[in-house]
């Protein structure tokens, strides 16, 4: 399974009600794939090659949505 069809899939659970929302970041190969990513309901997408700095931004982008745990 790739990401894209995961990313599916994990969307279809918390519809269901199976899995409580959780963020979901997709790694692609090409630009093109942006649109696979947004289909898919992706909270963010990093294409290849990256660098540490996106990686960060994209990850403190999804901690800063995500709701408090306390």
């Amino acid at each position: 399974m790739g990401g894209v069809a995961a990313c599916l899939a994990v969307r279809q659970r918390e519809e269901m009600g199976d899995i409580e929302p959780r963020p979901v970041a997709l790694l692609l190969d090409r630009e093109v794939d942006t649109f696979l990513a947004n289909e898919a309901r992706a909270d963010t997408h990093l294409v290849k090659p990256l660098n540490a700095f996106q990686v960060l931004r994209a990850v403190e982008s999804l901690v800063a949505h995500e709701p408090s745990s306390a």
